[in-house]
């Protein structure tokens, strides 16, 4: 999953934003959003295997604290074969840097609804 986003700005403390999201019917799967995590805003992805928890992470915050007004592109990937969940943030179309990684075999649970967007508590 990627996207392209730009913030005007954050919600205040703790709010988050969904960028994209792959998700089941009870609202389980895989999560990128920003969290404004103390006046320091930064991407945080959920994720679920077992279509009832987030238990492969309930919320891995990334390294790179977001700016206002700034062109970002994010993107997940799952490499198989290190068994390895990756997040990826480029600012302003530079060279990519990676956010997260999170080790676990467990694939995301099935989905049926792709989000862009959306607002969150």
């Amino acid at each position: 999953m990627s996207c392209w986003f730009r913030v005007n700005s954050f919600g205040g403390a703790s709010a988050n934003a969904i960028l994209v999201s792959a998700e089941s019917s009870g609202g389980f799967g895989a999560v990128l959003h920003t969290n404004e995590n103390a006046g320091s805003p930064k991407i945080r992805i959920i994720l679920s295997s077992n279509n009832s928890s987030f238990d492969i992470t309930a919320g891995t915050l990334g390294t790179t604290t977001l700016s206002l007004n700034t062109w970002y592109k994010v993107r997940l990937v799952y490499d198989a074969l290190a068994g390895t969940y990756r997040v990826y943030l480029s600012n302003n179309g530079g060279a990519e840097v990676q956010e997260i990684s999170i080790s676990s075999s467990a694939k995301i649970c099935v989905i049926n609804k792709i989000r862009l967007g959306r607002a969150a508590t």
